[in-house]
């Protein structure tokens, strides 16, 4: 099953990221772990445009520094 058609997926401009990944529910065909993860981009201007309230928007703060400020909490 495909997430988008042939047509729509190159309408959209780049609509995802393949990072490496150490940890990833992804399997390669012969069942050992896959080196990648995929990742769905939402751009804000295409979610605003189709009339979609964005999710929680923080510029300042990454995810590194989270994790951090949960580790001192406990």
């Amino acid at each position: 099953m495909w997430r988008w058609s042939y047509e729509s997926y190159f309408a959209k401009r780049n609509p995802v990221d393949l990072p490496k990944s150490k940890q990833t529910p992804l399997v390669t065909p012969d069942g050992s772990p896959a080196k990648w993860n995929i990742y769905t981009k939402y751009y804000l201007e295409d979610r605003l445009a189709d009339g979609i309230r964005p999710r929680d928007f923080i510029d300042d703060i990454t995810n590194d520094q989270g994790t951090n400020d949960l580790k001192a909490l406990g």
